[in-house]
């Protein structure tokens, strides 16, 4: 017959296992909606600035935690913010433990019914992703092909209106 004192010594053990992967420091991106594009951008990536700050302020940079099975616009967009695949752990939610996480501020705020997106981690992410495009690719974004595009669409936005 085990005792309860037996459990619990059990569980202690359960918790300091060694085998279990460990992590020094890190910052989790992943939540409820991450696989989500719109909350992967407002939730996940304009958190970064704060992580950015710690690592200017310590020297140290968090291991970003991410899903095991990222999205391609989850990874580009990490790698257009400066990431490299080494600066994150694809994980699988098994057991780990994270010896120091690290955690970003929230960057919207609640007004009663509404959410408010921070219009200053919205700037932040397009400055940084624009800083890390090559200039072929900054221009490429500018290019006449793109331009005709976009006129194309706001004429039918404004065709739409005319015909509702």
């Amino acid at each position: 017959m085990r005792c309860v004192g037996d459990r619990t010594t059990q569980a202690i053990k359960n918790l300091f296992n060694y085998n279990t992967p460990q992590i020094d420091i890190a910052c989790s991106l992943l939540n409820a909606w991450s696989q989500n594009y719109w909350h992967w951008i407002i939730d996940c990536l304009t958190r970064l600035e704060g992580i950015e700050f710690y690592h200017q302020q310590t020297g140290i940079k968090p291991q970003l935690i991410i899903d095991a099975n990222p999205t391609s616009w989850q990874i580009d967009s990490l790698k257009l913010l400066g990431y490299q695949p080494q600066d994150w752990i694809q994980w699988n939610k098994s057991q780990m433990r994270v010896k120091k996480l690290i955690v970003s501020s929230f960057r919207r705020h609640y007004d009663k019914v509404y959410s408010v997106e921070s219009p200053s981690a919205s700037r932040w992410i397009r400055e940084r992703m624009l800083s890390n495009l090559s200039d072929s690719e900054n221009t490429e974004l500018f290019s006449p092909k793109y331009l005709s595009l976009a006129e194309r669409l706001e004429d039918d936005e404004l065709l739409m209106k005319m015909l509702s």
